[in-house]
């Protein structure tokens, strides 16, 4: 009987072949130690399949013994002569392989070596396929002159490289990886024991290799891995190049397919291409939207600038050489085929998700979640603060497949440039950039027709437009009257009776307000007064739903708190007059008599941020008062934990800005614990007043004063405001407060 060594029997291509050579009768000989769940964790083992193996294949033989082991490979082939040798097993993944070189090198360039020795004394007519990576060309593939797609990177079509990389790519003057280096030195040895021993040897440099029986992990077999993931609800993060890198997918079945063709017809030392080449191929944006589409719920994907070391931008293999050498091999699987096999039978963590999740998934293929097809375009006014617009396309993003999300900036902000940004699967597919204009008039009419422009530019027909302040709705209160079809939200989060200190303008911006409200479909309002507002103005309550200021709670949650100091004050704003630091820093000397402990740290920028500054200087409290400028969220949280009491002290009066607003800053303060001290025109001034969450107070300085005496030193006054704080935060988490709205208009 014919006898094939395979080693990685338990792994994807290993478990292939074994399965298709014992189907042809051959004894098949599998080693394989499960070193893969000693590189990537238990979730990688193989131990799953090897078990398999043994109750399917009747005529098929486990050693568990490691290929770096001489005397253990000799002795497998003084026992038995060899017909056919696939070599398989290696330590796969560039990432790993910097962790331990030594190993990295001992599996695959070692091992490698045992195994042609052994073949050339005991065994030299049989026949050596290896499985190569085209890894061993380095980072040479991302010089070549890609252009960027919508969602794909790509080769110009007149490209020599345009039907795929072929066997004349340098493998020299690259980095390719510790793992890169490892294998090239096994392929080219493979080759050179074909040439210079005239052995019958085969070398593979394959793309991405994938199949059901890929046990995918977090550092090795992206597609098996993408798909479990979507699949189970995980997290999965795509590192750099815009999630637009290309990948050639080979199913398991077709790479047996080839390996067969070079058993019938064995050739001396060849090298071949060996992947999805243009049949099949996939960007991460592509895979994620087909597996979306697949499995009937969206991706938790997390986007990661910076791209893994020596990564490939775009890869795919041109297999013309082989087809010209075995023209009757063909391909049996396209990546949707993969995908779909994948989905349906794949290797997960729970065999509850084959059986629950994917299958029944799968029996109604045309039933997609809302959140796949729906459509949305949104125009904004921003600052350089977090914010409402801010919490509202983070939500967006990782929702909903498709969005189209604008940016202008406010005139007065530190922003210069207006963008639009279209996102597909929570990635940015397109981006576009244009500066501002110094005219605050000028500047916000062509915000308007910009925002139309786009929209026009895009080419989509979106089922829902959400402008953020009335300018933005008349955008899309304009773009209806022209004919297009869809849900229009006016979403404010701030008014002012008094906007414009010119009569005109004010008359003109609350005629485009009490416009927009009146015709679009939808309104949200961002505090109970201004729903209030909504309601003189006639609106239908039912399209009037209130969208309450949240915050980031699992952020917030994640954050370790390494001792409050509440003798801090702390105020994080855009830095503008009206939000009322400078009745802070004048205040201080009179703040620090009462506590001589007592500082103020500032976080954030503005036009304002600089006469602040010097007012600090002027009246000498320097060492009491730290600007912290514009800090990531991360950073900002782990800050806010640490100090006291929170400040939103506005100027105001009735009808103005500030009897508008729910800051989303004294939210962030209260769920870190912080007791607050806000401007009693604030809407969230009764709250803080009755539960209470601190003291609500006029613009002065001794009321100030005396808030912070009543907080630092009534009995237990702090930490009874604290307590509430942390209790009237607990629902108000932004995805909860947006899961609500979309209920509400029927897009759950």
């Amino acid at each position: 009987m014919l006898k094939a060594l395979i080693t990685g029997s338990a792994g994807l291509i290993g478990s292939e072949a074994v399965r298709f050579f014992s189907n042809l009768g051959m004894e098949i000989y599998g080693v394989d130690n499960n070193l893969r769940e000693y590189f990537f964790g238990p979730e990688a083992s193989t131990d799953w399949n090897r078990k398999l193996l043994q109750d399917q294949c009747r005529n098929y033989h486990h050693y568990q013994f490691d290929i770096r082991d001489g005397p253990a490979v000799k002795d497998l082939f003084q026992q038995h002569r060899f017909d056919l040798i696939i070599h398989t097993a290696a330590q796969p993944s560039h990432d790993w392989a910097a962790k331990e070189p030594l190993t990295d090198f001992g599996v695959n360039a070692v091992g490698t070596l045992n195994l042609l020795e052994n073949f050339r004394l005991y065994c030299p007519e049989a026949v050596f396929i290896f499985t190569s990576t085209n890894k061993v060309y380095g980072d040479t593939p991302n010089t070549l002159p890609l252009i960027e797609l919508e969602t794909r990177w790509e080769l110009p079509s007149d490209h020599p490289f345009y039907q795929g990389i072929d066997e004349s790519m340098t493998i020299d003057r690259s980095k390719h990886s510790i793992f890169g280096v490892s294998k090239v030195a096994a392929d080219i040895m493979v080759q050179e024991y074909g040439r210079y021993f005239g052995l019958k040897t085969a070398v593979f440099r394959g793309g991405c290799l994938t199949g059901p029986a890929h046990s995918g992990t977090k550092l090795h077999g992206f597609l098996a891995y993408l798909i479990k993931c979507i699949a189970e609800g995980r997290g999965y993060t795509i590192y750099g190049y815009k999630g637009k890198q290309v990948r050639d997918n080979i199913h398991s079945s077709d790479l047996i397919q080839a390996f067969y063709q070079i058993y019938l017809n064995p050739r001396c030392g060849e090298v071949y291409n060996m992947g999805g080449s243009r049949h099949s191929n996939v960007s991460m944006m592509e895979a994620i939207e087909k597996i979306e589409a697949a499995l009937g719920r969206r991706g938790v994907i997390e986007y990661d600038q910076q791209n893994r070391s020596g990564d490939h931008i775009w890869y795919v293999s041109d297999v013309r050489k082989f087809q010209s050498h075995y023209p009757n091999w063909r391909y049996q699987y396209n990546t949707d085929a993969i995908i779909e096999e994948i989905c349906r039978s794949g290797h997960f963590g729970s065999s509850q998700v084959i059986a629950g999740l994917v299958v029944s998934q799968f029996q109604n293929q045309k039933v997609l979640l809302q959140t796949d097809k729906t459509k949305i375009f949104v125009s904004a006014h921003i600052t350089e603060e977090a914010g409402p617009v801010q919490a509202l396309k983070s939500y967006l993003i990782k929702k909903f497949s498709r969005l189209i999300f604008v940016e202008h900036p406010f005139a007065y902000s530190g922003v210069d440039q207006s963008k639009v940004t279209a996102f597909r699967v929570g990635l940015p597919a397109k981006e576009l950039l244009t500066r501002q204009l110094s005219s605050e008039l000028v500047s916000y009419f062509r915000d308007l027709i910009l925002t139309i422009y786009w929209f026009l530019k895009s080419g989509q027909q979106v089922d829902l437009f959400i402008g953020t302040d009335n300018l933005n709705a008349l955008a899309g209160l304009i773009l209806k009257k022209l004919g297009f079809c869809f849900n229009l939200v006016y979403y404010a989060t701030s008014y002012s009776q008094h906007r414009f200190k010119n009569r005109l303008l004010n008359w003109a911006y609350h005629t485009v307000d009490q416009i927009c409200a009146r015709q679009a479909d939808y309104n949200w309002s961002g505090s109970n007064r201004l729903q209030g507002v909504r309601e003189q103005q006639e609106v239908d309550w039912e399209k009037n739903i209130l969208v309450k200021t949240g915050i980031n709670k699992s952020l917030i949650d994640s954050t370790t708190n390494s001792g409050k100091d509440q003798n801090v004050l702390v105020i994080n704003e855009h830095l503008t007059k009206i939000k009322g630091a400078q009745l802070v820093i004048n205040s201080l000397p009179a703040i620090r008599q009462l506590n001589p402990q007592a500082k103020l740290v500032v976080i954030g920028t503005g036009p304002y941020e600089q006469i602040l500054k010097e007012e600090v200087s002027r009246i000498k409290v320097e060492a009491w008062v730290e600007f912290k400028g514009e800090l990531t969220p991360a950073l900002y949280f782990k800050q806010l934990s640490n100090y006291g009491i929170g400040l939103a002290i506005y100027q105001g009066s009735v009808g103005s800005f500030t009897n508008y607003a729910d800051p989303m800053a004294v939210k962030e303060y209260l769920a870190l614990g912080l007791p607050v001290v806000v401007s009693s025109y604030l809407p969230i001034a009764e709250s803080v007043k009755q539960l209470p969450l601190g003291v609500a107070i006029n613009y002065n300085q001794q009321e100030l004063v005396e808030a912070l005496a009543k907080l630092w030193f009534e009995p237990g006054f702090y930490s009874h405001c604290a307590r509430n704080g942390l209790e009237f935060v607990k629902d108000l988490d932004w995805t909860g407060i947006f899961n609500q709205v979309m209920k509400q208009m029927g897009m759950e």
